[in-house]
């Protein structure tokens, strides 16, 4: 092995390291490790961040901006909720999966979730079931239904970058589909079996948490006369507590909350404290507050439920912070009400409680929380916890537009995937489903980041000599078993990686690997790049490996073994339907 080889496993190890411990985002990591390669000299400067101008990570850019426009306009959500029925069995379980993969083929599979999980969760809601019965089941079905064309989900992208940066032409849009389709057919059909019957019946995080607040805040009225009325939040003493904050004021059936410290209190408002129950009690003997009558039913009267669940994002500015620093009650016009964490509610001064990835905020905000930029930025999921029937909006055929315009420029070759990417996120802007604001806004830069690096890192495998190496390894170690044995070697690799790391770093790594390979055993070397496209998507195993898992983790209030558990088994199906088609179709 090279001098060069060897820098490069060491930098993809300790980068491996880093990705697996969760402490730093994704697109961070692949960025450092390709700028060590490009400092060590192991790749040119040009050949490293040539990903940067690959047409991979601008087409992901260009379908976020039609993502956008179709959750403006609620296109999808509007089908789903039509969608949607049943029982909570396997018809409802079907009902909901093969709709979700069909979408998922044809629309990048992350925003897609994102989109869809507040209304199957407030559908669910609507109809007394488990939420923890329809989110798994909804980000798998996502996840494989991306397997089967180009633009289902980034990795494929990724994978057909590679392609590109090695000499090879890139994929087209149904190219994975031989691979993809017999794959997502027999994943979907195990997964809709197998889920109603292991996954668990589990209670909602985000009612729970409510219920947990109604049951414990304190509510407190202004006494008419008396010493409050016509004071301020901060004259009253009521804005700095030990244990506890005003989350809310409910004024004549309305909400107020997030509550100003300029407020000024008037007669009969109810006053909404949240904290530790054991810090709040000392307010009662407060002079000018009063215990209003029936206190739990105040808030059902009111005419506005304001109340949202938000998920935290790996990448987001608030892992690692508290409410306290980045300030949690007026960063986004929202008060935190509760947290939930890994299947339980957090305890004590919330102002105090470090966050984490994955991490289920229960908000009190006004409507407009969903379209906050900060928001938007910080949370996976921004969901309201009350059912409202989706209404699709007018400018929705023009999204439907650009959506058939797509298909059918980049599924009959009239142009390629990025122009006719292009060509749909024109439409969009154009027709003022969103503004170019909006647009430049709905781009997540962290992943177009992530994928570009990834390209660069998957340049320096191959040039460094490694990807030769490990592929040597591989049809040496395996080749007694033949084509198959090679080719699950290559499989379960990549799944393994993409388990611990990023699915997109796994792919960039891998492939060059596979294509080596592939040669060695006189295998199609497209098709075992596809091979690892459709594996190295196909994160079931844990909630960390793929974006669209870490977004059902909290409001499903699922735990680590439930992914193992139901993951498992879909995940050993795709790994054997997707041997057996590459070494078939190879």
């Amino acid at each position: 092995m090279s001098g060069d080889a060897l820098a490069t496993l060491a930098v993809l190890v300790g980068m491996f390291g880093l990705l697996a411990s969760d402490r730093f985002p994704p697109s961070g990591v692949l960025l450092g490790g390709l700028a060590v390669l490009v400092l060590g000299d192991v790749i040119e400067p040009e050949a490293g961040f040539a990903g940067f101008a690959n047409q991979a990570p601008l087409t992901v850019a260009a379908l976020y901006v039609v993502a956008a426009g179709a959750r403006r306009t609620g296109l999808l959500a509007g089908i789903t909720g039509r969608v949607l029925g049943g029982d909570g069995g396997r018809s409802s379980m079907a009902r909901l999966c093969l709709p979700v993969a069909g979408l998922s083929s044809v629309f990048n599979n992350t925003p897609m979730v994102a989109m869809l999980l507040p209304e199957v969760a407030s559908w669910a809601r609507s109809k007394r079931l488990p939420v923890s019965r329809f989110l798994m089941p909804l980000s798998f079905a996502a996840i494989l239904g991306g397997t089967v064309t180009l633009i289902g989900t980034s990795t494929n992208l990724v994978v057909s970058g590679v392609l590109e940066q090695q000499g090879y032409e890139p994929f087209s849009l149904f190219e994975l589909t031989p691979v993809g389709l017999p794959v997502a057919v027999v994943g979907l059909a195990v997964l809709i079996g197998a889920a109603t019957r292991l996954l668990p019946d589990r209670s909602d995080p985000a009612l729970e948490a409510v219920s947990a607040l109604r049951e414990y805040a304190l509510h407190l009225e202004v006494e008419p006369g008396g010493a409050l009325v016509g004071t301020s939040i901060t004259d009253a003493g009521l804005r700095s507590l030990s244990g506890v904050y005003l989350a809310d004021i409910v004024r004549n059936d309305r909400h107020l909350g997030p509550v100003s410290p300029d407020e000024l209190l008037e007669a009969d408002d109810l006053l909404i404290f949240v904290g530790d129950v054991t810090d709040v009690l000392d307010l009662r003997a407060r002079a000018g507050l009063r215990p209003p009558p029936e206190q739990a039913d105040v808030l059902d009267g009111a005419r506005e439920p304001l109340y949202f669940e938000a998920v935290i994002g790996r990448e987001s500015d608030l892992v690692g912070r508290t409410l306290k620093e980045v300030g949690g009650r007026t960063g986004y016009r929202a008060a935190v009400v509760a947290i939930h964490r890994s299947g339980t509610r957090v305890e004590g001064k919330l102002g105090d409680v470090e966050l984490h990835a994955g991490d289920t905020l229960v908000l009190l905000a006004s409507s407009d929380l969903r379209t906050a930029r900060r928001a938007m930025e910080d949370f996976l999921v921004i969901a309201p916890l009350q059912h409202a029937v989706p209404v699709i909006g007018r400018k929705a055929r023009w999204v439907a537009l650009a959506l058939a315009v797509f298909v059918v420029c980049a599924g009959f070759e009239l142009t390629t995937v990025f122009e006719a990417a292009l060509v749909a996120a024109g439409v969009v802007v154009g027709a003022r489903v969103v503004s170019f604001a909006e647009a430049k806004r709905s781009i997540d830069l962290d992943v177009i980041v992530m994928i570009a690096a990834a390209l660069g890192i998957g340049s320096a495998v191959e040039s460094s000599g490694l990807a030769q190496d490990l592929a040597d390894v591989a049809t040496d170690g395996l080749g007694f078993l033949g084509v198959v044995g090679v080719v699950l070697g290559i499989l379960v690799t990549t799944s393994l990686l993409t388990e611990i790391v990023t699915n997109n770093a796994a792919a960039a790594v891998v492939v060059p690997i596979a294509i080596r390979a592939a040669e060695a055993v006189d295998l199609d070397l497209r098709v075992m790049a596809v091979g690892v496209a459709v594996v190295a998507s196909s994160s079931f195993l844990t909630p960390i490996g793929y974006q669209t898992n870490a977004m059902v983790y909290g409001p499903g209030n699922y735990r680590f073994g439930d992914f193992v558990r139901v993951g498992g088994i879909v995940n050993l199906v795709v790994l054997a339907a997707a041997t057996t088609m590459v070494v078939t179709l190879g």
